[in-house]
């Protein structure tokens, strides 16, 4: 079960930590063979990091895994920053930026920005 990303999560957060390595690497366009090659660590040790039932990384593996995707450990994270705290305006700008860079989601975010507008005239 582990790998494809179903089953029972031991924890919310461990959901959204198996969601989000597993995000990194297919937007990387890594396989687990590629992945396990990049990081040193076996395609069994990255399927178990991505596994709901057995996921549980080390900062050192989390730290290679996301460097192989071309990312760092803060941007592994930062979806976590709280919506006071201005780096979290940093991560929204970068979000925004993506999206208007999706070929279907560019139209949802102009309209919605459309929309702001009305309403803080």
């Amino acid at each position: 079960m582990g790998a494809s990303g179903t089953g029972t999560a031991r924890s919310p957060l461990t959901a959204w930590v198996v969601q989000r390595l597993v995000s990194f690497r297919t937007g990387a366009a890594l396989d687990i063979n590629a992945m396990a090659k990049e990081t040193k660590i076996s395609p069994a040790g990255i399927r178990k990091m991505e596994s709901l039932e057995e996921s549980n990384p080390t900062i050192e593996n989390l730290y290679l895994y996301t460097k192989a995707c071309g990312k760092t450990l803060g941007e592994f994270f930062e979806p976590l920053i709280p919506p006071e705290n201005p780096r979290y305006d940093r991560y929204m700008h970068r979000v925004v930026q993506a999206a208007l860079e999706h070929p279907t989601a560019k139209t949802y975010v102009r309209n919605l920005i459309g929309l702001l507008n009305e309403v803080m005239q």
